[in-house]
Formats: C-alpha cells, structure tokens, sequence
C-alpha cells in the first residue's frame, strides 16, 4: 500500500524472459564527411555523395526489461559476408562504418535473447555515388579516349612503318637500278663477257651462262637464231625476250649478234686470222656484213680495230 492509499500489482509472468525472436528497430542514421555528421531519415531512400562515406546506425531490441540478455549481429551486405556478433550490454548499440568506397549496400541487423533463435532481420539500403569522374559515363569517355589515343599511336607507327618501309624499298630500287647500270655498262664496254660483272644476282649469273655456253657451242653457225637459244637454255621466246630487256635493255637477237661480235675483237686483237676467217667463226656469212655490225658497235672496221690493238701492244713493249 502506497502513501496515497493507492494499489500497486503486477504478475510475475511480467518479468519472465520472452520466448518470442525480438525485432530490432533502427533508432538512428548519420552520414557525412569525417568532421561533418549529418542525421538521415530512415524512412526515405538514401544516397549519399562519394565523400560521404562515413555511416553510422543505432538500433534497439526495445527489451528494456531484460536488456543484459540481447544479443545482436549484424553486417553490412558489400562489405561483410559474414555476420558480426555485436560484445556490447544494453538496451541500444550503434555500429559505425567509416571510408566506404562508392557502390550499393545493405545494412542487415538482428537480435535474440540469450541461446534463443535470431529474430527477423532489420534492413537499411543506401548508395554512395562514386565522384564525376569515376560515374560509368566518364569510364565510357576514358573507354573512348583510350581507344582515340590507341588509334592514334597505332597509326603513328604503322605510317612511320610505311615510310620506313618505302625508304628502305626506294633505296633498294636504287640500288637495282644502280647494279643494273653497271651491268649494262661492263655489257657495253668489256670484249671480254664476264656472267659475274653483267648480273645483278646469283640467278641472272646463272641464266647468263647458260646463254653464253649455248651462243659459244654454235659460234660458228650463222643460222643459230633467238628461237634455237631459246630451246638450248629450256625457255620460251617470249620470256627469253623479257628477261634480256629486263636485264641488259636489249634483244635476244642482239644479245646473240653482241656475243658474237666480241668474240670476233678478240680474235682480231690475240690470232694472226684474216677478217673473212673472224667473220665465218663469229657466224657472219660474209665479211660486208661482218665488218658492218663490227662498226656499228666499236665504231671502227675490223681492220681499224686490230691496228689500233696492234698499235697499243707495240708501244706497250717499247
């Protein structure tokens, strides 16, 4: 009985420990800058900018009778995986999350009394927007500037390449054109045929030769022809006549008559043989038409030749 004559009962039942899973309720949220905290609603859709990235929830059981045996854990889905155990006595508990990089979470709490089951879980969402320049449209603009400056680059060194590869073939076609010179040069000027100094490559020596060894084999025979070469070295007239322009800019036909000739200014500079026997072993059925095509090419007769030889060799042995 009370001082004012009033009635105070109660039921033992009311202190017993309830049997049924408690529900936490969130009592608090604050977000913010490591020196700005701000309250937040927790009724309304939260999104935080990037530096706001320091959270805090409190939360409750609301078992103010028994507040010694709640127990919570907790976990914040896109950090944890696994829950926390929260080591704290009381009625309330608060939890703070400091320096989340940008992205979705989901904070999860629950609570029990003493060894009972977990009750259902408590949740809050929210976001922290990544900065300006971390957002998916300025990824997609690096994306493409990284591609621009690929590109870029890409074409930078395959237009070097090309340059690089256009001077080296320049160079090379020069140098072609300058072998190629020179053979038609030592062709032009030496009595003397050498396949060495009238090539430019181990092929065309080869393929000169031939054509040599064969016009040699039938000096003397004034009916050989362009198409009878052209068997003996097992090639068609038409490539034998590009082959010829190509490496010394002149005919088959001329090539065989060039041989010839040659041949005829070695005899008339190291044999004692008339004109006419030069002519018939260099293939010219009279010696007119020896001494015709011999002119052309040295710009002197034969008989000229050979005393001009004859004369260089005289002063030489005085």
């Amino acid at each position: 009985e009370c001082a004012d004559h009033s009635i105070v009962t109660f039921h033992p039942h009311w202190f017993e420990l309830s049997e049924l899973p408690l529900r936490v309720v969130l009592t608090g949220l604050v977000a913010g800058t490591f020196d700005d905290l701000l309250s937040m609603s927790l009724w309304e859709e939260l999104s935080l900018p990037y530096n706001h990235n320091y959270v805090s929830f409190s939360f409750s059981a609301l078992n103010y009778a028994t507040p010694s045996h709640t127990r919570y854990r907790y976990r914040l889905c896109g950090v944890e995986n696994d829950w926390v155990v929260y080591h704290g006595e009381g009625a309330s508990a608060m939890i703070e999350y400091r320096a989340l990089p940008p992205g979705n979470y989901t904070f999860q709490v629950q609570s029990a009394i003493d060894d009972q089951e977990w009750g259902t879980v408590t949740e809050k969402s929210f976001t922290i927007r990544p900065p300006l320049w971390l957002t998916w449209w300025a990824k997609s603009l690096y994306s493409i500037l990284s591609a621009f400056l690929i590109f870029l680059i890409l074409s930078a060194y395959l237009k070097k390449k090309r340059v690089r590869m256009e001077r080296d073939n320049d160079n090379r076609v020069n140098r072609l054109f300058e072998l190629r010179e020179e053979a038609r040069h030592q062709f032009a000027v030496s009595t003397n045929i050498n396949p060495k100094n009238i090539s430019v490559n181990s092929d065309e020596e080869k393929f000169i030769s031939q054509l040599l060894e064969a016009i040699r084999n039938n000096l003397s025979n004034s009916d050989y022809n362009v198409d009878l070469l052209a068997k003996d070295v097992a090639i068609s007239r038409s490539n034998l006549y590009d082959k010829m322009r190509t490496m010394l800019g002149i005919t088959p036909s001329d090539f065989i008559r060039n041989v010839r000739l040659k041949h005829a200014a070695l005899l008339l500079a190291e044999s004692q043989l008339s004109i006419a026997e030069i002519a018939l072993q260099s293939g010219f059925n009279t010696p007119r038409i020896f001494s015709t095509h011999f002119k052309n090419m040295f710009g002197v007769l034969p008989s000229e030749y050979r005393a001009n030889v004859q004369g260089e060799v005289s002063s030489c042995g005085e």
